[in-house]
């Protein structure tokens, strides 16, 4: 058994989505429309995705008391790792060096995109599970560094620069803790040859079937019915995606919790991070939730529950 706890970030500095209406490479109809779907900002930094780590894992020491010499593991995910900038060997030692993790081996998650989280919690759970270490700790960490817009295609969200991190550990060692659940990943290989721009309503339709396919595959692998689930925490994407996907597997947007889309934006794998610290701090239900890690042509889906 295995629980995810301590979630932490550091995100760059809240800026309007208005502001982009005018910006070269923007198209104000669609930031007017982003920005009637429930989003307001974004996040920017100039920092490097290993800067940003560092800050969410120092953050995550002081905030929780946590020491970072128990840290046996920490999986590192992030979809920069494809960028030659961000890929030199000398940043990882620098991130672990400047982090306090020198006692901890590094693993890299870099091929599922804005479900990467996922795929560390799944490799993190399993080492955990297998009595093989005691404590994993998960970092998330992108920026929107060589795209041309910030604009996630087709027009779902606004890209931010930002880090997250969680303790997977073997016991419940902060009172934000959650049992680890069911953690189960999709691969649409055929969305790589559907341009979202070009063919919008096929390039919807895919993603439908598979987020759809993989809430059900991840509800049956802990015998849930759609019912048992208290909230469904998602990605950063408009509100209106993410009702129409949502609703598609048969949850009440009641169940629904997108609270974080108006002041981050799409932080890409460190959604799920982010999202689920806000929801232990408010006030909705969290016995039994569903973290969806929806991408490009990936989907995972995550059961944590209240212990």
């Amino acid at each position: 058994m295995s629980y995810i706890s301590g979630f932490s970030s550091y995100v760059g500095e809240k800026t309007p989505i208005a502001d982009l209406a005018d910006a070269e490479g923007y198209i104000s109809s669609n930031i007017d429309e982003l920005l009637n779907n429930g989003l307001a900002y974004y996040r920017k930094s100039n920092d490097l995705p290993y800067e940003l780590a560092v800050s969410a894992v120092q953050d995550f020491s002081s905030s929780k008391g946590f020491d970072l010499s128990e840290i046996e593991v920490v999986i590192y995910a992030t979809s920069t790792l494809w960028k030659r900038e961000y890929s030199e060997r000398e940043q990882m030692s620098d991130f672990l060096i400047k982090s306090g993790l020198e006692n901890a081996y590094p693993i890299g998650v870099f091929g599922s995109g804005c479900a990467n989280f996922h795929v560390a919690l799944k490799m993190a759970s399993g080492l955990v599970d297998s009595g093989a270490h005691q404590n994993v700790l998960i970092v998330t960490t992108d920026v929107a560094g060589g795209q041309k817009t910030r604009v996630i295609d087709p027009n779902v969200s606004i890209a931010s620069d930002g880090a997250a991190c969680a303790l997977v550990s073997a016991d419940k060692r902060m009172d934000d803790a959650y049992k680890v659940g069911s953690v189960e990943m999709l691969y649409g290989s055929v969305l790589a040859h559907i341009n979202p721009k070009e063919a919008r309503t096929e390039y919807f339709n895919e993603v439908a079937k598979g987020v759809k396919k993989t809430i059900r595959k991840t509800l049956e692998m802990d015998r849930l019915n759609v019912s048992d689930v208290s909230r469904v925490v998602t990605n950063n994407y408009n509100v209106n995606t993410l009702k129409m996907f949502t609703a598609l597997a048969g949850f009440s947007e009641s169940q629904l919790f997108f609270e974080c889309v108006e002041d981050y934006a799409h932080c890409f794998a460190s959604d799920s991070i982010i999202c689920m610290n806000a929801l232990h701090g408010s006030d909705a239900s969290d016995d039994v939730v569903l973290v969806l890690g929806t991408g490009t042509q990936m989907w995972a889906g995550a059961m944590l529950y209240r212990d």
